[in-house]
């Protein structure tokens, strides 16, 4: 089963100079067959400045976890519930591990 990090987590991405802050999971990609990203997330610290900046990318894809976003017992409720659907999210488990944005 794969752990999933909070929202506001700041990550450094392998192959990514940026820094990257999550900001959503389960993103699909109609550019990339379908595939289904674990994480949606923009720049750090600049945040959303428009639609084309949106970065995604597999857990895989973490090279350094900066730090880690809020959590309570909401979000810990959040996550536990992602991590019971999360094969079933993204249809198979396996795919590749690439970052787009």
């Amino acid at each position: 089963m794969r752990k999933y990090l909070p929202i506001g987590t700041v990550v450094k991405l392998k192959n990514v100079d940026k820094l990257t802050m999550i900001a959503g999971y389960f993103p699909r990609s109609e550019a990339n067959n379908g595939h289904v990203w674990d994480y949606s997330a923009f720049p750090y610290p600049e945040g959303m400045i428009d639609n084309d900046k949106i970065v995604q990318f597999d857990g895989e894809a973490i090279e350094k976890i900066i730090v880690m976003g809020y959590q309570d017992e909401l979000q810990m409720q959040f996550i536990r519930a992602v991590m019971g659907k999360a094969d079933e999210i993204k249809g198979q488990a396996g795919q590749s591990s690439e970052v787009t944005d």
